[in-house]
């Protein structure tokens, strides 16, 4: 990645870092398609990501793909899970445990799984500018070739047809209730793309912010200006628009709510 340095001031009173790439490695056909011992090695991870999903949820029973979902987060810290939150997106395999990425390695998870083991599937994580309750939280999963893991359903998400297939997105954190966020938009960027790397710190500052990305984005919402206008929560995923490694475009499917609603 690029310099991160302390970041600077971005629109709407947010901060965007200096020079910064969108997570240099989330194509990761290569790692897929090189052999059966690769597959073998990255499915063995999402047995263990689902397995470990079985195991923490406590209650599913107010809905289907997480939405009743309670998270034993207890058990989920014993289980040696590095996890600061679970994100679903309804109506696409999406459904993982979310890492928190840190200094001074920030781009740790893209190549380790939520236990620390080298894997070439990674797991999703947070940005190391941002956090699980930031007004705008950016979180990074592989596309993984011509599978279906990790952020690979999204990736082509920039098509309104594939947008509008989109269901919402639920955020479970530790100790808050689960966050019910909207489809508002998406569309693909340059990996030093920096308006996304803005992290806006209060309510009126994220809608602001977000406003100007709907503007330009390829694919939206029917009511994008009205929600973006009232937001106060963004969840932003980003994935590789390609299936071949090494290109500089990124997807990006940005979530948001008005108010903080339980599912």
């Amino acid at each position: 990645m690029g310099e991160t340095g302390r970041g600077r001031r971005g629109r709407g009173g947010g901060r965007a870092a200096r020079a910064f790439a969108l997570a240099l490695g989330l194509c990761a056909e290569a790692l897929v398609v090189a052999g059966g011992l690769g597959i073998a090695r990255d499915g063995a991870a999402e047995v263990r990501y689902a397995s470990l999903s079985r195991e923490v949820t406590l209650d599913r029973q107010a809905g289907e793909n997480g939405a009743g979902r309670t998270i034993d987060w207890d058990s989920l810290r014993r289980s040696g899970a590095n996890a600061v939150a679970w994100l679903t997106v309804e109506g696409t395999p999406i459904d993982y445990p979310v890492a928190q990425g840190s200094e001074p390695d920030p781009e740790f998870y893209l190549s380790h799984d939520l236990w620390g083991t080298p894997s070439g599937a990674g797991c999703p994580f947070i940005d190391a500018r941002t956090t699980v309750a930031a007004g705008h939280t950016l979180v990074y999963g592989h596309h993984m070739g011509t599978t279906g893991l990790q952020f690979s359903s999204v990736s082509d998400a920039h098509r309104q047809e594939t947008f509008d297939r989109l269901g919402n997105l639920l955020w479970h954190a530790p100790e808050d209730q689960t966050l019910v966020l909207r489809p508002l938009c998406a569309t693909v960027v340059d990996m030093s793309h920096q308006p996304i790397q803005t992290f806006p710190e209060k309510g009126e500052d994220v809608a602001t912010w977000v406003g100007s990305i709907v503007a330009e984005a390829s694919a939206k919402a029917p009511d994008a200006e009205s929600l973006a206008a009232g937001a106060t929560k963004v969840v932003t995923l980003v994935t590789c628009s390609s299936a071949t490694s090494g290109q500089r475009g990124r997807t990006i499917v940005l979530f948001a709510c008005q108010t903080p609603l339980a599912a």
